[in-house]
């Protein structure tokens, strides 16, 4: 069992292991370790223990699915 996160505790959702190694790809080829607030929230490239990951993007400190990031990637 994981230990409670500022991303859980105030009820947000999270669809990943918030202890895990999160990364964002910042600029080409180039990531940078961040928070499960950051990362749920980034419309950009992002990997899980080096893995790419392709969940919901929420926007920041809410359960709202972004849907412009759907539109983005469908275009």
């Amino acid at each position: 069992m994981t230990q409670p996160t500022f991303t859980n505790k105030r009820g947000l959702s999270v669809d990943f292991d918030p202890t895990a190694k999160l990364e964002i790809e910042i600029r080409t080829n180039r990531w940078s370790t961040v928070t499960a607030d950051m990362f749920r929230s980034w419309a950009g490239n992002r990997k899980i223990n080096g893995r790419p990951y392709a969940g919901p993007v929420y926007f920041l400190w809410t359960n709202q699915v972004s849907t412009l990031v759907e539109q983005t990637q469908n275009a």
